[in-house]
């Protein structure tokens, strides 16, 4: 190769689009450059090689700048987002109430050490050991026992799904014999789809009914009559489920008649029974829950935390003669202090009823079915083939005219 022409290969003009490709080059494969001994620098088209570096270095902080604002933008973006998730964990009632009875305690407390007689505060550096023992750690406890219900909901689901697609398959697809599926009736494929999809509705249905095993459905009358309310509803949803169930067991004996082997046959109703068994489990996710006892503590103990804790936020405000803070602090310590208590209540009460719940972090049921309805439609369909969607005189001159054309309708 010439010298002017291998000088062109090592070091083309700058224009924009081989400025841009021998940027992306260099910055990849550095090492290959560097092994020329240094040749860039040394070669007569130097200036070449030095706009590399500086175009290299320009892009590198081009780079480094879009990265530094798509982070500063992200943190404040997440920052607003956790906000948000507090202040959703925060407002409600239980949160009002707790706030409410923490200002008003924590202000007579305060009063009251004011205006005894011999200067004598009444504050007490309380220790929150058993806070901690006794509230915050159940508390914890409660939330990892739910989320792992979560999971296993999650898990059961997924497994369901595929094993409502598996039996669907099974009975659109698979043969036996000598094409014994031409003598299965002509609706058998439709006919299982429905019944799966029925399964799966009632199944929704079932996940999503409200919320009934609370405190108060069980020790107030207003709690009792509504609970008593969906018990009819929900025992029938219950024996619509077995229903769909055996059917479905017919429908494999309508395959079985047809000539399908006992062997086939034994393996489709297993996956029945496999089906029943991930809804069983589901519905005692939903129905069943952690200790009510412990939930119920809970709560009371935090409404009335400021109630015995009191004086400690006095001793806070008075302090000693080294340190001292003022009323506005230890109250605002004492509201934040039952709000976070609060907050994680609030979080672990959400994940109670992963389907139901109301919570953030609970199982999206709707999404979830819609998807599995779609699944279903993706494995066996009422369209017609291609061949009755053309035009039959289309569709006979397609068939004299050549292989080509059968093949692309068969």
């Amino acid at each position: 190769m010439p010298a002017q022409e291998e000088s062109y290969a090592l070091y083309p003009p700058r224009d924009d689009s081989r400025r841009r490709a021998l940027g992306i080059e260099l910055e990849g494969d550095r090492t290959g450059f560097g092994s020329e001994g240094g040749g860039l620098q040394c070669d007569s088209n130097g200036d070449d090689a030095r706009w590399w570096q500086s175009d290299t270095g320009n892009t590198t902080a081009a780079t480094g700048m879009q990265c530094a604002t798509e982070g500063f933008r992200d943190t404040v973006l997440d920052l607003y987002a956790a906000s948000k998730v507090f202040c959703i964990q925060l407002i409600t009632f239980d949160g009002l109430f707790v706030v409410l009875f923490s200002v008003v305690t924590t202000s007579l407390y305060y009063v009251l050490g004011t205006s005894s007689s011999g200067g004598v505060s009444f504050g007490a550096n309380i220790s929150w050991t058993i806070v901690s023992f006794a509230v915050v750690s159940p508390m914890i406890m409660q939330i990892k026992q739910a989320f792992t219900r979560r999971e296993q909901a999650l898990d059961f689901i997924s497994e369901a799904k595929a094993l409502l697609v598996n039996i669907l398959l099974a009975n659109a697809l698979w043969n036996w014999g000598d094409n014994g599926r031409r003598r299965l009736p002509l609706d058998h494929v439709q006919k299982t789809k429905e019944l799966l999809e029925a399964v799966l509705q009632d199944t929704r249905a079932l996940l999503l009914l409200p919320t009934l095993t609370r405190g108060r459905h069980r020790f107030t009358s207003h709690g009792r009559k509504l609970a008593s309310s969906y018990v009819a509803p929900m025992n029938q949803l219950q024996l619509r489920i077995v229903r769909w169930i055996r059917q479905l067991h017919d429908q494999v004996e309508v395959m079985k008649a047809c000539g399908m082997p006992a062997n086939e046959a034994s393996r489709i109703n297993q996956y029945h029974w496999l089906l029943q068994a991930r809804i069983e489990k589901l519905q005692n996710i939903k129905f069943y829950r952690t200790p009510q006892a412990t939930r119920s503590f809970t709560r009371l103990f935090i409404l009335v935390l400021p109630l015995f804790y009191g004086p400690y936020y006095v001793y806070i405000a008075r302090g000693n003669e080294y340190q001292a803070t003022n009323f506005a602090f230890c109250l605002a310590l004492s509201v934040v202090t039952s709000l976070l208590m609060v907050g994680i209540f609030n979080v672990e009460k959400a994940m109670e009823d992963p389907f139901a719940g109301g919570g953030m972090d609970g199982v999206h049921v709707h999404e979830i079915f819609v998807l599995a309805h779609q699944m279903l439609d993706e494995c066996y369909s009422e369209k017609p083939p291609l061949a009755e969607l053309m035009d039959p005189a289309m569709v006979g001159n397609s068939n004299l005219s050549g292989g080509a054309h059968r093949t692309s309708l068969t």
